[in-house]
């Protein structure tokens, strides 16, 4: 072999290896997925990739309060963070598209999210106009869907539907709201309205198997219903009723049942102080099936719970401690609630045994739909890992502590866990 064949095939080999080398980094850079289950299967067809099922979606700051609300990702496996917008020349501040982003939800590959309008209209209650957008993850592509000078909250989604309401007050009377509901179809920025609501806010638990599931008060106020409608918002059904009027701070579904949380508000309201913060965090566990018709009684699982999290047939949660620790942020007193641990037990609330216990205070400021959720769990390979949010000294609304804007991660089949910061 000639002395020209041998350094053309060693520049080739060279070029190969930069080349690949340089897409790893940009793969990194980027924080997109980077394991083995990424890559192709067998028969050499891609798998398809759904960014949802692989990483967890916080707010930058960690809170659902916080002013800056622009999205990240963390990839649990690779334990790394990085901004949703994946731009590679965006510095992430006042160019980036989220820059302003007041609300945001993940569907599949789509991040629905709400900003501030650039036109800062201002209505007669000093509401700044929002801009509803769609971003697509794998194609790097925005999409302005619609303008809205009212109020907008989300609500759920599915698919590629995003589901979300307005807040329109009644012209005809000063004191009624009514709440426009609208779905929002990702792919091709189609929106439809599909329903409103007259002073009784659209409560949607989950939506799964064509269906959405609800809550929503009786009409003296006593009880709470739980309803199904088709994804049309039509063909009520009532599937199940809690009885007395209770205010309920989670709501989940997995394993063929609606899993909930509830405190008394009427005995609440005869509390103040620490004995009102204990009872808040001192909630029952129910569940009710999803398949269940007419006024099924709701099953008690366990009591105690401050926050959980149903993954298949296990359910992750914390505990409230009897005699919680004192801990102090800046001179404030607050309490370690549930004493950094973290427990698991079946579905049915049997086989109950501790996790993990950690050195952190974790957040007790109950997620929305949208993202901020303070406990979540991703199975990825057939690994179970739960992403929580803890406390640290800082400025946070009127408070000198909140939600860390880094993410607590623990692998639910070792009880190992770490830390992962927000990118730079």
């Amino acid at each position: 072999m000639s002395k020209k064949i041998i350094l053309c095939i060693l520049i080739i080999l060279t070029i190969f290896l930069v080349s690949s080398c340089k897409d790893d980094t940009e793969q990194e850079k980027n924080g997109n997925i980077n394991t083995d289950a990424d890559k192709s299967t067998n028969n050499n067809t891609p798998k398809e990739v759904i960014m949802e099922d692989w990483y967890f979606f916080r707010t930058y700051d960690g809170g659902i309060y916080g002013n800056d609300k622009r999205p990240v990702k963390i990839n649990p496996v690779s334990e790394k963070a990085a901004f949703v917008c994946a731009d590679s020349l965006c510095m992430h501040e006042e160019d980036c598209p989220f820059f302003e982003c007041m609300d945001s939800y993940v569907i599949d590959n789509y991040v629905f999210y709400v900003k501030a309008s650039p036109r800062r209209f201002e209505d007669t209650r000093g509401a700044a106009s929002r801009d509803l957008c769609v971003y697509d993850m794998l194609n790097n592509s925005i999409r302005l869907l619609a303008e809205y000078e009212d109020q907008l909250y989300i609500l759920s989604g599915t698919g590629n539907y995003l589901y979300y309401c307005i807040e329109e007050y009644n012209e005809s009377y000063s004191s009624s709201i009514k709440y426009l509901i609208y779905r929002a179809n990702a792919k091709t920025g189609n929106i439809m309205q599909i329903g409103e609501y007259i002073d009784i806010y659209p409560n949607i638990y989950t939506i799964t198997n064509d269906k959405i599931y609800w809550w929503k008060p009786d009409v003296d106020n006593e009880n709470i219903i739980y309803y199904t409608t088709d994804l049309d918002i039509k063909n009520e059904t009532t599937i199940g009723l809690h009885e007395n009027n209770t205010v309920f701070m989670l709501g989940k579904h997995d394993n063929g049942y609606i899993y909930y949380t509830d405190w008394d508000s009427e005995k609440l309201n005869q509390l103040s102080g620490y004995e009102y913060d204990y009872a808040w965090r001192n909630q029952k566990l129910y569940r009710i099936p999803l398949n269940s018709s007419g006024k099924a009684e709701p099953e008690i699982i366990t009591e105690s719970i401050i926050n959980f999290v149903p993954c298949g047939d296990k359910i992750y949660y914390t505990v409230l401690e009897e005699t919680p620790e004192v801990v102090k942020y800046n001179g404030v007193q607050t309490y370690n609630w549930s004493g950094g641990k973290i427990y698991v037990m079946d579905s049915d609330g049997t086989d109950q045994k501790l996790l993990c216990e950690t050195e952190y205070v974790f957040s007790d400021i109950f997620g929305y739909a949208s993202l901020g959720r303070m406990m979540e769990v991703k199975t990825i390979n057939g690994v179970d890992y739960l992403g929580l949010s803890f406390y640290i000294a800082r400025e946070y609304m009127f408070l000198n502590y909140g939600p860390s804007p880094d993410t607590l991660i623990i692998n639910a089949s070792t009880g190992e866990y770490t830390v992962v910061s927000v990118p730079e």
